[in-house]
């Protein structure tokens, strides 16, 4: 199971001009080929974005978190260690220790996570502002089975403007196209 971002635009988009901005975010623009997800938008043009899986990606991440925060239960690891026989001295430690690490890990996917926010708005302006496409659309799915047979339901289509782009990306939810025009 991966999740694979995809693009749409309008049918009479110039991929060329179009292929040009994704050459310099280094993306190639990648017909897609799950039909499922075509025929469901008849009227655009559907892309894959990378060769690869994009697990990683920002998008929707923090729907995602907080998703996962509600149904997340911290493990009792304190318990754990008393059951072993640790000392209190050495609990406290290892306890300040893992703290110390959590929270140079989230500061660190934070980084990462702004960067590649950075990323995508840079990207999205750009196709927007050189008028590579008149509208930009991003859906991501977490496939089961192949790209080109995994059946990709199209849950909802929004229109939104670049306004408040980083917080739109960051929200977005699996199997819905996010179309953003300029203001």
């Amino acid at each position: 199971m991966c999740i694979f971002i995809h693009a749409a635009v309008p049918k009479d988009t110039d991929l060329e001009r179009l292929g040009l901005v994704f050459k310099d975010h280094g993306w190639k623009i990648i017909p897609a080929e799950n039909e499922h997800l075509k025929k469901q938008l008849p009227d655009d043009t559907v892309l894959r974005l990378t060769g690869v899986c994009d697990c990683s990606t920002v998008l929707g991440r923090q729907r995602a978190e907080i998703l996962d925060d509600e149904t997340k239960k911290p493990p009792d690891v304190v318990a754990r260690y008393k059951r072993k026989g640790w000392s209190q001295a050495k609990i406290d430690r290892a306890m300040a220790n893992r703290e110390r690490d959590e929270e140079a890990k989230i500061e660190d996917d934070r980084d990462r996570q702004t960067r590649q926010l950075s990323s995508w708005i840079s990207f999205i302006e750009e196709v927007l502002n050189q008028k590579a496409a008149s509208k930009f659309g991003l859906l991501f799915h977490m496939f089961k089975g192949s790209l080109v047979d995994d059946k990709i339901p199209v849950r909802r289509i929004e229109t939104n403007t670049t306004k408040n782009l980083e917080w739109q990306l960051a929200h977005m939810e699996e199997d819905s196209l996010y179309w953003f025009k300029l203001k």
